[in-house]
């Protein structure tokens, strides 16, 4: 594809050159007036003039319109030369730009992944903060039945020695009211 749109532009460039060639050629003097019967004309009778105006040989014109033409070439050419050149440090700064973008957004991927794992960090350590006081709370709620506990047990345990001395009392008394009887 390159090669047959080089050749295109090159064919392109051909014929603006050859349109421009024809209307920078030799001019060549008016023809005299016709005599009667003399209605031909041609140009070999009057040979083309220079810039200067001098005679010049055809030969030596077609060499001047050939060179003239391989200047164009060589102009367009050089052009065509240098837009591709300013096309590609166009197209590598653009380049050189987006790979340091890509730098900086994967500096900054690393940066928020790090961020992302401290406030995973920080997540975890609310979620046991929050655990436990729950901990602390149901531990205290079981402080408290303990000592709940403790206090009926004790209180079961000064009933019983209240129910033992009584009983003791209690046989002493039947065991004294047996011997008196």
């Amino acid at each position: 594809k390159k090669l047959f749109a080089r050749k295109q532009r090159k064919q392109r460039n051909a014929k603006k050159l050859q349109r421009k060639n024809k209307r920078k050629s030799l001019r060549f003097p008016k023809p005299p007036a016709a005599a009667r019967g003399d209605h031909l004309w041609h140009y070999e009778r009057f040979p083309p003039t220079g810039p200067n105006g001098k005679m010049v040989d055809p030969e030596e014109a077609k060499l001047n319109l050939a060179l003239e033409a391989v200047k164009e070439d060589i102009l367009s050419t050089n052009k065509q030369i240098n837009d591709e050149r300013r096309w590609v440090i166009a197209v590598s700064k653009i380049i050189k730009s987006y790979n340091t973008k890509m730098q900086r957004v994967e500096a900054h991927i690393i940066a928020l992944r790090k961020e992302m794992k401290s406030l995973y960090r920080k997540k975890k350590q609310i979620e046991n903060l929050k655990l436990q006081r729950a901990l602390q709370a149901k531990l205290k709620e079981a402080h408290a039945e303990l000592k709940t506990l403790k206090n009926s047990l004790s209180h079961v345990a000064r009933k019983q020695g209240e129910l033992n001395k009584s009983g003791r009392d209690l046989r002493a008394t039947i065991f004294g009211i047996r011997s008196q009887l």
